[in-house]
């Protein structure tokens, strides 16, 4: 009987130790395994960090166009009325022009009928 337990202690011995050393095996390939997703987490969370940052940066700096685009926007509008502003007046005074330059014409004709008249009223007298 002793001779029957060495036997399944030399077949159990080394299934023993190949389970022990596969038991190690899997726990450091476990630890590596989970070493290595611990480091790919903290590098996706520092790349997530990093474009969180510039994308703020990229906000930052869209709403500081923006601003200058609504300040154009209004200085334009500025412009724009001071333009229209003096396109009226323009045509004002042109219109004005116009109105003067027909009374000048109309003076011009009164004037050139009265001296025609003055000519003919003194023509008279001259004869007589």
């Amino acid at each position: 009987m002793k001779k029957m337990e060495g036997t399944t202690k030399s077949r159990v011995l080394p299934w023993a130790v190949g389970v022990a050393i596969l038991g190690c095996v899997l726990a450091v390939s476990a630890n590596v395994t989970t070493s290595n997703m611990h480091q790919n987490l903290i590098n996706e969370r520092h790349l997530r960090m990093s474009m969180e940052q510039k994308l703020q940066g990229t906000n930052h700096k869209v709403q500081a166009l923006e601003r200058q685009l609504a300040e154009s926007q209004e200085k334009l509008g500025g412009i724009e009325a001071i333009l229209s502003q003096g396109k009226d007046t323009t045509e004002d005074l042109q219109a004005r022009l116009d109105m003067v330059t027909k009374e000048k014409e109309k003076l011009a004709q009164q004037m050139a009928q009265i001296q025609n008249q003055a000519e003919r009223s003194s023509k008279p007298d001259e004869a007589k």
